[in-house]
């Protein structure tokens, strides 16, 4: 803030002053002008300046202290807005993703209930995922959350006989409900809003989720911020079917999106002590997605795990 900016400046000032005192001094001034007789060198104008500087820069110092920390770091909503806006949504699958088609029975099977008994799942940061409608024919109840309006609409557009049936706001989050296919009596759930504010009172809680793009999307700072509220919404013995990618940096410097996330990564977020975690498969994507070699990547691995929540 300018009240920080210029606190640092006086603390930067004061320290400038002590050391040009301190070479005023050394230099040999007079003692009129460095020493006042009485106490020794510092007790004259030296030590009217040192004492000054000093007590001014302890003082702002002090004030600093006491200053709120650094605002949290925040999903960029107006970013993804954007990319919705230019098209740039590239990172949806045409199809249901491969990893549900090959571990949804694992994501779904909790050790208490059939694998196929109708269970909650959280789709975060969902985009207009396929998966979602495709779970929800098959009797899951299903929750997306994303900040992008234009996300929900194109899934909507885009499901065929889906429709909004209700839109109802909870604080600063929006629930909107569609049918997927009302012959089946289909239904699913779309926050829209930041998902670093959704609770359980807001949309219940889950016994299943699948990422499939939601951890390598946002920026590593906030990967603790993510995997705490995703604790939050999750009962004991719930599954995670999460999807990563390793890879070095990118041609241009950057680090992602999609950031690498690594198998240290990994178990770090979700700790032995609440978690069980289990990689189920890792794929070399380099011979099959080109794009990545264009993007100056010298390797691009997919990794799949099945992640439990003890009791």
């Amino acid at each position: 803030s300018p009240q920080d900016s210029m606190t640092r400046r006086w603390v930067a000032a004061g320290a400038t002053m002590i050391a040009a005192a301190s070479v005023v001094n050394a230099a040999g001034r007079p003692a009129a002008l460095c020493d006042d007789g009485v106490g020794g060198a510092g007790k004259g104008f030296n030590g009217v300046i040192v004492g000054a500087a000093a007590a001014a820069a302890a003082s702002a110092a002090a004030w600093l202290a006491m200053r709120p920390s650094a605002p949290v770091p925040a999903v960029d909503i107006e970013g993804w807005k954007k990319k919705w806006e230019i098209g740039q949504t590239n990172f949806h699958l045409p199809g249901v993703h491969p990893a549900l088609i090959a571990h949804g029975a694992r994501l779904l099977d909790d050790g208490i209930s059939a694998p196929h008994f109708p269970k909650r799942i959280l789709f975060p940061l969902c985009g207009k995922a396929v998966d979602m409608p495709y779970l929800a024919m098959a009797g899951h109840k299903v929750v997306g959350v994303d900040c992008v309006r234009l996300a929900v609409d194109t899934l909507v557009q885009e499901t065929k006989g889906a429709v909004i049936t209700r839109q109802n706001t909870i604080g600063q989050l929006q629930v909107i409900d569609i049918a997927v296919a009302a012959q089946k009596g289909a239904h699913m759930k779309f926050v829209l809003g930041d998902f670093f504010k959704l609770s359980s009172s807001v949309a219940g809680s889950f016994e299943a989720v699948f990422d499939r793009g939601s951890l390598v999307a946002i920026d590593p700072s906030l990967r603790k911020r993510y995997c705490a509220v995703l604790h939050s919404l999750l009962v004991p013995g719930s599954r995670i079917l999460l999807v990563t990618v390793e890879h070095d940096p990118f041609g241009n410097g950057k680090l992602g999106p999609p950031f690498a996330v690594s198998e240290n990564d990994v178990t770090r977020l979700f700790h032995q002590s609440k978690y069980d975690v289990e990689l189920l498969a890792r794929e070399d994507r380099m011979p099959v997605e080109e794009i990545w070699k264009k993007r100056g990547c010298t390797y691009f691995n997919e990794a799949v795990y099945l992640i439990t929540k003890k009791s």
